[in-house]
This record gives structure tokens, sequence and C-alpha cells, in this order.
């Protein structure tokens, strides 16, 4: 038997980490949150509330977050 976990629904964790980026990486660039927010959305290309993403959306979410501190300088890691 395989089982595969693909749509299984993100968890608290992932979202208390993605919410705790967003603030840290806000307040390290000088932007708002809510902007920023919108921002790493589009990045890694969701278009719904992050509640309602899967495991595998909210981890493309924390990917995006990564990438963007890396770039900017930001340590979210």
């Amino acid at each position: 038997v395989f089982a595969n976990v693909i749509g299984m629904k993100g968890s608290n964790a992932q979202l208390a980490k993605i919410h705790a980026m967003i603030r840290q990486l806000a307040n390290d660039i000088g932007e708002d949150p809510i902007t920023l927010k919108e921002t790493v959305k589009d990045t890694a290309m969701i278009s719904k509330s992050f509640a309602d993403c899967d495991t595998e959306e909210l981890n493309s979410v924390i990917q995006a977050l990564l990438t963007i501190g890396d770039f900017t300088g930001s340590n979210l890691r």
C-alpha cells in the first residue's frame, strides 16, 4: 500500500511560522505587514487565505518568505 498526503490541510504550526516570518520580515525591511503578505502570496502563487491552504501550499509560502528574506538580508531561518 502506498499513501500520498497531498491535499492535507495546513497545520497551525505552519500558519504560526508564516505569520511570525511576515512580521519579522516586515519589521526588518520597513514594509507594511499586510502589503508584504500580499507580495508573499503573489510570489508563492497563492490566491486564497493561508488558513485555506494545504501543507504543500503553505510550504511554498514558507519557501517564498525564506527567499525574500535571503534577498533582503533578513535572517528568517
